[in-house]
């Protein structure tokens, strides 16, 4: 059996095998940790992007009614209470239709 394919432990004395031993653990715990912390990240990436798409559905909702209220000739004022858009936001809608 060559060297490199026997366990370190019988090349080494026990205070490098300690040394070792311990720097295998701490790889391992950085290791976890790192992979802990990527899927935490993952799932609140993908949490918060649901979040941001409900509130995009929700906004591009809100522009259809307003449009399709401006092309049935409703009043401003009654788009405005009923969308809760702001005037600005409302000129904008009629002058990108």
């Amino acid at each position: 059996m060559s060297p490199a394919s026997q366990p370190p432990a019988k090349y080494i004395n026990r205070e490098e095998l300690r040394s070792y031993e311990n720097s295998l653990k701490y790889y391992r715990d950085l290791k976890n940790s790192m992979d802990t912390a990527r899927y935490e990240g993952r799932e609140e990436g993908i949490a918060e992007g649901i979040e941001i798409g409900r509130e995009t559905g929700i906004d591009l909702g809100i522009q259809a009614v307003a449009l399709a209220l401006l092309k049935e000739g409703v009043s401003d004022d009654i788009i405005l209470k009923t969308t809760q858009l702001t005037p600005e936001q409302l000129q904008k809608l009629r002058q990108e239709s």
